[in-house]
Order: C-alpha cells, then sequence, then structure tokens
C-alpha cells in the first residue's frame, strides 16, 4: 500500500499469501495459508462488495465503512463461516442479517435450507411485473487503418423481477444463439460461449430446450453472463492518419458509426493518451476535444453520432 508502484493482486509474505482489490479509497484483503482457488476469493471479495453496496444503499467507500461497520461485520459473518464461504445470494443475506427486526428464525432456516434458498414463498406485490436488460461490452483490437485484428463481446441479461408468490419464469433465446457446446454448434448462427447462469436456473431445461427456466429472486439480479468471439459487428470505427508539418506531426483521428443509418451512436468518448507534454491544440468537426492533463492525453466527446456519418 505505501509503494507507488502498481502491486500484482496477489502476494505471498514467507507462508501467508494476500489477495486484494482496491475499491475507490478502500483495500479488501483476503488473507490465507492454505492453498487456496484465487478466483473463488476473488470471486468472494467482488461478491462482498456487491453485496455491501446492495444492501447498504451506497459506494463502498471509507466512509461507508466507518458509518456501516456493525452492519458489514454481520455480513461477513453470514458470508463466510470459519473462512468458508457460505452464501452470497443478497436476498438470503439481507434475511439473516435484518433477522432482528421481525423475520422469525424457521422462515430464515427453511428459505437458506430450502429448495429456493434465493426466494422467499411469501412475498407479495400489488403489481407483478418484471424488466430484462441486456448488457454488453466489445473489446477491439484494430490496426492503424481500422481494420479489426480481434474482437470479442462480453454481455450479460439483468433482470428485475417484482413478483408475487413462486412465479415459474421462462426466458426463450434467439434461434441464432447457439452455445458453442450445442449440436451443430458450427452452423450459422452467433456461438456463445463462457455461458454463467444465476443459481435458480434449471440447466437441464436450458441444455434440452435451449430455454432459460427459473423461479427469480425478488429485485434486481443477473440472470446470465456469456462471451461471444466470432462474426462481431464492430459499431464504431477508429482510424488515424499522421500529417508531417515543418516540425511536429499532427494526427487526424477520424471515428465513423458503422451501423445503419436510422441508428445512433451517443455519449462517445475517445481517450488518446500522450506522453507528457506541455500545450496542446485540439481542433473537432464534432463535439468538444480537449487535453486533460490529470489523464495525460487528449479527451474528445461526442454526445450523438448518426449511423454511417464520420467525425
Amino acid at each position: 500500500m505505501n509503494s507507488s508502484d502498481e502491486q500484482p493482486p496477489i502476494t505471498t509474505v514467507g507462508s501467508t499469501t494476500y489477495f486484494y482489490i482496491r475499491q475507490n479509497d478502500t483495500w479488501i484483503v483476503a488473507v490465507t495459508r492454505a492453498d487456496a482457488n484465487p478466483a473463488l476469493v476473488f470471486e468472494l471479495i467482488h461478491r462482498f462488495v456487491n453485496v455491501s453496496e446492495t444492501h447498504l444503499g451506497g459506494i463502498f467507500n471509507e466512509a461507508l465503512v466507518r458509518k456501516q461497520d456493525i452492519l458489514l461485520y454481520e455480513l461477513l459473518d453470514e458470508l463466510l463461516d470459519f473462512g468458508y464461504p457460505q452464501s452470497g445470494d443478497m436476498n438470503t443475506l439481507q434475511m439473516m442479517v435484518s433477522a432482528g427486526h421481525g423475520t422469525t428464525s424457521s422462515s430464515i432456516t427453511s428459505q437458506a435450507t430450502g429448495h429456493t434458498s434465493w426466494r422467499r414463498a411469501d412475498i407479495k406485490h400489488s403489481k407483478n411485473e418484471c424488466y430484462l436488460d441486456v448488457v454488453e461490452t466489445i473489446n477491439v483490437v484494430a490496426n492503424s487503418h481500422g481494420e479489426v485484428q480481434r474482437a470479442f463481446v462480453n454481455g450479460k441479461i439483468m433482470m428485475k423481477a417484482y413478483l408475487s408468490g413462486m412465479p415459474e419464469c421462462q426466458v426463450g433465446l434467439n434461434n441464432q444463439l447457439r452455445p458453442d457446446h450445442a449440436q451443430g454448434s458450427q452452423s450459422a448462427g452467433v456461438h456463445l460461449s463462457d455461458l454463467n447462469f444465476h443459481q435458480c436456473v434449471r440447466l437441464d431445461d436450458y441444455d434440452l430446450k435451449g430455454e432459460i427456466g427459473f423461479i427469480p429472486p425478488n429485485g434486481e439480479f443477473e440472470l446470465m453472463s456469456y462471451s461471444a468471439a466470432t462474426d462481431i459487428h464492430v459499431p464504431l470505427i477508429v482510424t488515424k492518419s499522421v500529417n508531417a508539418a515543418s516540425h511536429a506531426q499532427i494526427p487526424t483521428i477520424r471515428i465513423r458509426a458503422n451501423i445503419p443509418s436510422e441508428f445512433h451512436v451517443a455519449n462517445i468518448v475517445v481517450q488518446v493518451p500522450l506522453s507528457p507534454t506541455g500545450k496542446v491544440r485540439c481542433r473537432s468537426s464534432t463535439g468538444k476535444a480537449a487535453y486533460e492533463p490529470s489523464e495525460n492525453a487528449i479527451v474528445w466527446r461526442v454526445s450523438r453520432l448518426g449511423g454511417g456519418s464520420e467525425a
């Protein structure tokens, strides 16, 4: 923590291993002397941060830790038992931590050990509704001519469920979406890999029918996540050219919306890293560009770019 250099996320001192992440102004550290699975440890740390932010309704930082240290201890006490992960389900943890506020111990035990530990059977809503959002992040490596060398997508399906009782839900996927292990996976379509489902999903239904069947937790949760690395359509193409001036190299950067004309791309931010420099002048045909010394980069912001157009 005292070093100015970037430190590896796993550090071993003698026989003790430290795993850590930094969340805003706070370090969350896990310590072990056993041969632990690093992926499990980091999943647990991130789950603790997510559960804390959801339960306490704030950003995980030093002020939150100081203000809510008793509740954080209670969350950790239920999340872990003698160093072993127990339950990271938000609904179950909320019920356990708030056990002193009218929740009976029998209902807690029934939920925590029952067939659907992520949901109580007595939930009631005056209006039954649910929402689905598909959130995708595309990562692209392109050469100086804008030709894509490598691209892959990480996606997740987020759901908000406000349904009474124990509802049976089904989500059907487009027939063009195929898991890589499915029969005929070499055929046309979008091939999904690294599928990861919420514990409420019945995996047999998905393998047999290609449908996601589940009894949802109450509130917001991640239904599934996936990745795709074939036939990726890149929505933005970025190219750079350099015009040689008398004493300087003046770069021109272009972005093109590689989507149909009836759509548009919103809130574009292009960051151009520079070596430490003094004075920088920028001109942009669209949006605003300026040198930001704190980032040591030119930051170009475009609020809207129509499909097929260029800036």
